[in-house]
């Protein structure tokens, strides 16, 4: 069925009920009623039909012909329940009147119809993005198959057409998704067992699981509800990242020769405090692949994720970068039949877009799991210098708000002052720094003084400038700010200020930068970069160049100002322009 189809059914029933139910309970009432014609045309069941005119009718009606679903049955209640306040069941009778008689539209409407508070946008997994993580799991025909936190059963749905899997399985705690992922699996005459659950109380082990667990802030009750739950509350290494929870049901919940797929945050891949965790996973051989995910593939977020493949004995991670194979939508992103061929090649051998890692190399960069860190070209920086063995000292800025500087801020002269990133203009520091009342002791090591660099920590686009400072004042710089004291016995502070203005420099500090919204550098990172060395001298001189250069453009930059006003005054000449009464 296609798109325009199903919204016509939901317009039409929009249209016809008005406000009596809202978009999710249209659509559940849609599907459910669609089986039940299906069930008196004969497609499931006896060709036998009770007269449906409300929802007790259609409650009777499930309880003896399929009692095992109670799921249904709750939703039913429910929707009778809210009839008895409004006193009006005329509902069923309209929604049957609108589905049609058509055997395989009705099959349509109960397999296909999204069932979501968003019309035709579905709340579970996009069906492309589904139908390539179905190819990554290489389903076969004695696999069981698992989708954790199932929903309405639509991956489920996607899977048993193109499979022949000897079971499926699924489970969910909502009751009403679960009841219409069991009318779905019994329409499909499939061995499937959907039950409502907490995924991580499932205790079998499967062939092939996959999983697009909710994107979740974790907090320390749900985390040790979980972990208590999977039985290791003292077995695992410490994590942030609530997706490292479900990535460990998935790992764990394989077959010896099984494979997992699930959706994960691309900042669980890189964040510090899921380092740990990822070294774990690593060692132990559970990570296949990670496979980075174009944006716009998912109606309800923006937040970039990952695919990420678990499976066992692996001896390296096999990175893959998607992010630029999809067909593009006018609203979201698809994987079209080819992207998906493309993809799984990749998987298979290294290229451009893909690289397998060793753990030794993975190691290295902190166990990072995001695929551009290995696939870009190295940078060569002719004898380079990490900058933590250039710097005396690499602090982060203030994290003071702007309310709270605001509330420091002195009108008058003062021996501090502050600086923020807008305080600094093409590789400069503003001579009139806004001043500040006083700063406390504990806030003093956020100070730079004459001679230090910084550096901003938000990318794409990275300032840096030195701060020029008589030795009586403190200048406060924020959070957004790195300070980096030069070791002035080996590098010129200026020079290093070059180097990071410069195209290899800004490369190296993007490549660095991490995050979805705000890209930004983690010190760690930062300390790392290199720095390339030559002499004092060969420093001070390629320094001296520079401010040569800058001095060039700022008098040519006022040459052409000055070209502008005389363009702006060309008729404000006498006789140009009539004298005004």
């Amino acid at each position: 069925m296609d798109t325009d189809r199903i919204t016509r059914y939901l317009s039409r029933a929009t249209s016809l009920l008005h406000n009596r139910l809202d978009l999710k309970q249209r659509c559940e009432w849609l599907i459910l009623l669609a089986y039940a014609k299906l069930y008196s045309l004969g497609r499931i069941g006896q060709d036998r039909w009770i007269p449906l005119r409300d929802t007790r009718d259609v409650a009777s009606w499930f309880h003896e012909s399929k009692p095992d679903f109670e799921e249904i049955e709750i939703f039913i209640k429910e929707a009778d329940e809210a009839c008895t306040l409004t006193e009006d069941r005329t509902f069923v009778q309209t929604l049957l009147s609108i589905l049609p008689d058509d055997k395989d539209l009705l099959e349509d409407i109960v397999l296909k119809m999204p069932v979501s508070s968003r019309g035709t946008l579905p709340e579970g997994t996009p069906p492309s993005l589904a139908a390539l993580a179905i190819r990554l799991l290489d389903l076969k025909e004695n696999d069981s198959l698992a989708d954790f936190g199932t929903g309405t059963g639509s991956f489920l749905v996607e899977a048993a057409h193109g499979s022949h899997c000897e079971s499926f399985y699924g489970n969910d705690i909502d009751t009403h998704a679960v009841g219409i992922a069991k009318l779905r699996m019994d329409l499909l005459k499939v061995d499937g067992m959907i039950e409502q659950i907490d995924m991580f109380t499932a205790k079998q082990r499967y062939d092939k699981v996959f999983s697009n667990y909710p994107f979740l802030k974790s907090n320390r009750t749900f985390r040790e509800e979980k972990l208590r739950l999977l039985g290791i509350e003292r077995a695992t290494p410490p994590f942030q990242s609530s997706d490292w929870l479900f990535n460990w049901l998935l790992a764990t919940s394989i077959a010896p020769q099984g494979k997992a797929v699930g959706i994960m945050t691309n900042g669980s891949g890189w964040n510090s405090g899921d380092e740990h965790i990822r070294r774990y996973f690593i060692e132990q051989g559970w990570i296949e692949a990670v496979i980075s995910l174009p944006e716009k593939l998912f109606p309800y977020t923006n937040i970039a994720a990952s695919l990420i493949v678990f499976s066992r004995e692996n001896r390296s991670v096999r990175m893959v970068d998607a992010s630029k194979v999809f067909e593009k939508g006018r609203r979201l992103n698809t994987f079209g039949p080819e992207d998906i061929d493309r993809i799984v090649q990749l998987c298979k051998q290294d290229g451009k877009a893909s690289v397998a890692v060793s753990p030794e190399r993975l190691a290295y960069a902190d166990f990072n799991l995001i695929p551009s860190r290995y696939l870009e070209q190295d940078i060569i920086i002719p004898n380079g210098i990490e900058l933590q063995r250039a710097a005396l000292s690499i602090t982060r800025g203030a994290g003071i708000g702007a309310s709270e500087l605001e509330k420091r801020h002195s009108l008058h002269p003062t021996a501090f002052r502050y600086l923020m990133l807008q305080n600094i203009t093409e590789g400069k520091v503003d001579e009139d720094l806004p001043f500040l009342k006083d700063v406390e002791p504990p806030l003093l090591k956020y100070c730079a003084r004459n001679g230090d660099l910084v550096v901003s920590k938000i990318g794409p686009n990275f300032k840096a400038a030195v701060v020029e400072a008589n030795e009586q004042e403190q200048v406060l710089c924020t959070g957004n700010l790195y300070i980096i004291r030069i070791d002035t016995e080996q590098f010129d502070p200026r020079y290093v200020q070059i180097h990071f203005e410069s195209e290899r420099g800004q490369e190296q500090l993007n490549r660095i930068c991490v995050g979805t919204a705000m890209r930004s550098i983690s010190i760690k990172d930062l300390k790392q970069v290199l720095i390339p060395y030559r002499s004092l001298e060969e420093q001070r001189s390629l320094v001296e160049q520079h401010q040569a250069l800058r001095k060039s453009i700022e008098r040519h930059r006022q040459a052409i100002n000055a070209i502008r006003e005389e363009m702006k005054g060309l008729l404000e000449g006498e006789g140009s322009y009539p004298k005004l009464v």
